[in-house]
């Protein structure tokens, strides 16, 4: 945990013009946010890209349709998120 000196010093503001003090709660939670929207979009391209090979490698249309699909869904979410208000 650091001093309160510090985290008086450490401020940023949100995109809403907010201020927040470094290494709060809600710092926390807004920079956990981007890892997850990261690993969600490395998702999607693991799920593109293995229903791309299952589909032409494989020869198996269902499982490879459904993982394209899988991938646009977390894609639209994605996006969703993200999107600015």
């Amino acid at each position: 945990m650091r001093p309160a000196h510090i985290g008086v010093l450490l401020r940023f503001r949100h995109g809403d013009g907010r201020r927040v003090a470094a290494g709060s709660e809600e710092d926390m939670a807004f920079d956990t946010s981007g890892a997850f929207l990261a690993l969600a979009m490395l998702a999607v391209f693991a799920l593109g890209g293995g229903g791309v090979y299952v589909l032409v490698k494989r020869k198996d249309r269902r499982r490879g349709v459904l993982m394209l699909v899988a991938s646009v869904v977390l894609l639209v979410n994605v996006l969703l998120v993200a999107w600015p208000t």
